[in-house]
Parts: C-alpha cells; sequence; structure tokens
C-alpha cells in the first residue's frame, strides 16, 4: 500500500498543497493524521480523482433566472404615488423589511407583486384614486 504526505499528494496531482488540505477538511479526499501530517493512501487518491467535479455539478443545476421586465417593477417614486407618501416613506419600508426590493445601480426597484402583498398586509383601500390605510 502507497502513502504519501500532503505535500507528495499535491505533486502527483500537480496541485498546491493548500488545495490538498482543503480537500481533505471537505470530506472530499480521505486522509489520516498521523502525528502532525496527514497520511493519504494511493487508493484514496485514485478516488479522489474517479469522483465527479462538484463545481460542474453545481453549474448545471443552477438556471439562470429569467431576466427581470422592466413593466414587472416600480420605481420608489411610482410606489410612493400609488400610496400618496413621500419618497422617504417607502425607502423606510424597504429598509425596514416591510416590502422587497432590489437595488439597481442608484436606485431601488419594486416588484409589482410585492407591493401587492403589501396592500392586502396593510389593509390599503382606494378612495378617490388614492390608497388609504384602513388598520395598523
Amino acid at each position: 500500500m502507497e502513502v504519501y504526505t500532503a505535500e507528495e499528494t499535491a505533486e502527483l496531482l500537480k496541485i498546491h498543497k493548500r488545495t490538498v488540505l482543503n480537500e481533505i477538511n471537505r470530506g472530499n479526499l480521505k486522509a489520516k493524521m498521523i502525528g502532525n501530517k496527514y497520511r493519504i493512501t494511493g487508493q484514496a487518491i485514485n478516488e479522489y480523482m474517479e469522483q465527479p467535479d462538484p463545481d460542474k455539478e453545481q453549474q448545471e443545476e443552477v438556471k439562470e433566472p429569467e431576466p427581470a421586465k422592466k413593466e414587472d417593477y416600480l420605481t420608489v417614486k411610482e410606489v410612493a404615488s400609488m400610496f400618496d407618501v413621500t419618497k422617504r416613506a417607502v425607502h423606510y419600508w424597504i429598509e425596514s423589511g416591510k416590502i422587497e426590493a432590489k437595488k439597481g445601480k442608484n436606485k431601488y426597484l419594486i416588484n409589482k407583486t410585492e407591493v401587492e402583498k403589501f396592500k392586502k398586509s396593510k389593509g390599503w383601500i382606494k378612495i378617490n384614486n388614492k390608497l388609504i390605510i384602513t388598520e395598523g
């Protein structure tokens, strides 16, 4: 049975010793601590090399989200106008987590469905084309 140190394993695999240690700590490469150094068997190295690449699997599983459509979002100014409040009030709702928003380059964008959820949670009603809160 061949037994290698982390340094020797790194040389065999043509990678940095730190990478070998990281793979051991992640549980991807089997090793045994003897004294103050890891020992890795040839069989463990072969098993490690036969494992599928976890990074590639993750990349394949992750699907790109559909790009957001501009018409699905409102600006802070538009939301403030809907509720007849100041833009600062809308910023407060966002910062306090009462309404979710995406941070753009230099402005927040609020999904229309978030605005609808917020309206329902607060009991807003429409009177004379203005939204009025009916409960706390």
